[in-house]
């Protein structure tokens, strides 16, 4: 069988590309709906790559429904392409219209624990604190944006500007190892904050897999054999995550993950004090992190004479100002999102987002239908006949049967180019018929048939839709209002 898909995510491979040391700990299964068998060998015949179907009885072998490699044989590249963006985008969509609970299952958490910690993350004086944090750095960044000779900045921005995220990955592990640290990625932090994650991750590689370091508590060998894989399926998913987490819409999904992790991280710092000074009481120590110093500021219930709460807001202020982040405040904020979305293992982020897709009929985020895609599909037999130009834009709150086939059509027999989460659809669907009005079959064509080439309406559709995000941003608008939690 040449093709077959990962468990969690349903992301499809490719024999020819499957690395058995490297994707060793990936479950591939079988990519035929009713199947879903574990493929847990790759063989070679006649110089071709293929997965191995486990043994199978008698009548599985005679009935034609059956015959997975059969049908795995009519999968093809560009089906393949298809449908991992789908997969893509259905996931960020989860994200998107169940954050609060999407987080709470990475943590464990029953609702009145993520209630509690939304509550905790409105508390004023953290929302005025990373307030001020955050327009520090954005006016750092700007001055460092307009200061034509910062040799380091523009230096970095030409090398990089042609490069993908993986490359990017590459380069940045290469300087670890030269360097001993990221000398580049501060300043493609300021060009573009979701390159944090990309960073953190090539420090976590040289980290875990060239130094060492133990990660957590599975840095066992066959944990850093699978490392390389986890993090490639980070690099997919996580940059995208971040670049939304940053938007000046989502502040409040920003801040619930900001004070979850201060307070976490001030946790993790009075348990390895005390292990390591059973009888004494919590002192920072000089090289404290700052997000410990936050975390502390905002569970202190009873102040210590020695830890007031005035001292301690000093001691955060410091940091700031004259610390480690006194020239890099644009940092601060990026980093410390990209550290939590790194520490959430892939798997367990697929599986809380499964979680969600299975439960969507009993309760969505907001109670509300306005989440869904904007879609490129065109007509097959058209296009098979060298008719290109005609393709349907339109939107749908759902990918209809997107796990049983990679032919993934639309309602009405149409095939799914391309698609592309969105807060609102009838929104941004109205935007985008708006914006490619000159391009539309006026002539009985309905208000989604536009002419224009598929790969140009996808270049097109592409641009618009980022420019709509950088708009009107990635969360339910509410999440910029007052009412309720946002």
């Amino acid at each position: 069988m040449r093709f077959a898909i990962t468990a969690f995510n349903r992301k499809v491979i490719d024999a020819e590309e499957f690395d058995v040391e490297k994707n060793n700990k990936l479950l591939i299964i079988c990519p035929n709906k009713g199947c879903s068998s574990p493929l847990t060998y790759v063989r070679t015949v006649e110089g071709q790559r293929y997965f191995r179907h486990p043994r199978r009885k008698q009548k599985e072998l005679t009935d034609p429904s059956f015959q997975c490699e059969q049908r795995a044989k009519g999968i093809s590249r560009e089906s393949m392409k298809r449908y991992n963006k789908i997969v893509e985008q259905t996931t960020i969509l989860q994200f998107q219209k169940n954050f609060y609970k999407v987080i709470g299952l990475l943590n464990n958490w029953d609702d009145k624990l993520i209630d509690r910690a939304r509550i905790g993350a409105t508390n004023p004086k953290f929302v005025r604190l990373i307030d001020m944090i955050y327009k520090k750095g954005e006016k750092q960044k700007n001055i460092i944006k307009g200061y034509k000779d910062n040799d380091v900045f523009n230096e970095a921005k030409k090398k990089y500007k042609e490069l993908n995220n993986f490359q990017i990955y590459e380069l940045l592990k290469e300087e670890r190892r030269k360097y001993g640290v990221l000398q580049y990625s501060v300043p493609l932090t300021i060009i573009d904050p979701s390159i944090s994650i990309v960073a953190d991750l090539a420090d976590r590689f040289i980290r875990v897999i060239e130094e060492g370091e133990a990660f957590k508590s599975n840095a066992d060998d066959e944990y850093r054999r699978s490392y390389p894989a986890v993090i490639e399926e980070q690099i997919v998913l996580m940059p995208r995550v971040l670049g939304m987490l940053m938007h000046e819409n989502s502040t409040k999904m920003r801040n619930f993950l900001l004070y979850i992790y201060c307070l976490n991280v001030h946790i993790d710092c009075i348990e390895k004090f005390t292990k390591e000074n059973p009888f004494k009481s919590y002192f920072p120590s000089d090289n404290t992190l700052l997000e410990n110093l936050i975390g502390e500021y905002f569970s202190t219930i009873i102040e210590r004479e020695d830890r007031p709460l005035n001292i301690i807001y000093a001691e955060i202020m410091e940091e700031i100002k004259d610390g480690h982040y006194k020239n890099g405040a644009y940092v601060i904020i990026p980093e410390m999102v990209s550290r939590i979305l790194c520490d959430y293992e892939v798997e367990r982020y697929h599986k809380a987002v499964k979680e969600m897709e299975e439960a969507e009929d009993s309760f969505t985020e907001n109670n509300n239908n306005k989440f869904g895609y904007i879609y490129l599909a065109y007509n097959e037999s058209l296009f098979k006949r060298g008719i290109d130009e005609e393709v349907k834009i339109g939107k749908t709150s759902s990918i209809p049967d997107r796990n049983s086939s990679y032919q993934t059509y639309s309602s009405d027999g149409f095939i799914f180019e391309h698609c592309w989460s969105v807060n609102n659809m009838s929104k941004a669907e109205k935007y985008l018929h708006r914006k490619l009005n000159r391009y539309r079959i006026k002539e009985s064509g309905g208000q989604e048939w536009f002419s224009l080439p598929v790969d140009d309406a996808r270049q097109k559709i592409g641009k618009l839709i980022s420019n709509y995000e950088e708009e009107f941003g990635y969360f339910d608008e509410e999440s910029k209002t007052e009412k309720g939690f946002g």
